[in-house]
């Protein structure tokens, strides 16, 4: 497990309001938790999914670049 770390995140509601603040960011095992102070909230998720998505993302923007050349 690695240490907890604190990181400023930006929020955008639903009304289009933007708060930005401190949030901190804990990992244990496949699982991030990220726990924002405002607006209360803690997100949880599987980074191993974040990544292969981030990589798909990459992959695409490779690709449209060589399109381009």
């Amino acid at each position: 497990m690695a240490e907890p770390q604190t990181i400023i995140v930006q929020v955008k509601k639903e009304d289009g309001e933007a708060t930005a603040g401190s949030a901190i960011l804990r990992h244990d095992g496949d699982e991030v938790t990220l726990r924002i102070e405002k607006p209360k909230m803690e997100l949880h998720f599987n980074y191993v999914s974040v990544l292969e998505f981030l990589y798909k993302v990459d992959t695409e923007r490779k690709k449209v670049k060589i399109k381009q050349m």
